[in-house]
């Protein structure tokens, strides 16, 4: 349907929400036409959250809690969902990640938009399980055709050896990303493709910093 509405003559222009591949791929039909026309694209979001040390060690428990609130949203499938999560295993960190993994367990399992998108969700899930250096942090509850909430854990060595671990896994799953002490958070945000959205925990005095 995507290709027949792309290569249709009445079509000026296209905008698209979704993976990366299937842009890049009406992205060439569009390119192709005997007159190209241009293609609106946000592919693969993953909106990088960023928690720093004085609000992880504040209100680390509160932020778990609505980090898994908003990776359930709607099964995962609001395109501002948060998929990878930045801090240092600093004072508070224990308490965010047991909070993070409560939460996540407790997840009900949810339907996706079709079975194709939870076949994709649950490759992805096992992409992230197999990978080197990343440990299943927390899984939801399960039921046969639905979702189960999945968070992850890694450190940014891992992460840069294998960038493709920051690719978007569509549905309600987390990747928990731990920085070393030596590495500023700019330099993390730097290393990252162009994103949607992003969002930043902190305390009034390290925004002011």
């Amino acid at each position: 349907l995507g290709t027949a509405l792309v290569q249709h003559p009445a079509i000026q222009a296209v905008c698209f929400t979704g993976s990366q591949r299937g842009c890049l791929a009406l992205q060439r039909l569009a390119a192709e036409r005997h007159r190209p026309i241009p293609v609106y694209a946000e592919m693969g979001s993953v909106n990088p959250l960023f928690i720093l040390p004085e609000a992880l060690a504040q209100r680390g428990g509160d932020i778990a809690s609505g980090l898994a609130g908003s990776v359930a949203m709607g099964c995962g499938q609001f395109c501002t969902k948060p998929g990878v999560v930045f801090l240092r295993r600093d004072a508070g960190f224990e308490a965010f990640r047991d909070q993070l993994a409560g939460a996540i367990a407790a997840i009900p399992p949810a339907v996706m938009l079709h079975e194709g998108i939870l076949s994709a969700y649950e490759s992805g899930c096992a992409r992230l399980d197999a990978a080197d250096g990343v440990s299943r942090l927390a899984t939801g509850e399960a039921a046969d055709g639905r979702a189960r909430a999945m968070a992850f854990i890694t450190d940014l060595e891992h992460l840069r050896q294998q960038p493709e671990l920051a690719d978007e896994v569509f549905g309600p799953a987390v990747l928990i990303v731990v920085v070393d002490a030596a590495t500023p958070f700019t330099t993390v945000a730097a290393d990252l493709d162009g994103q949607l959205t992003a969002g930043i925990h902190a305390s009034d005095a390290e925004l002011s910093g």
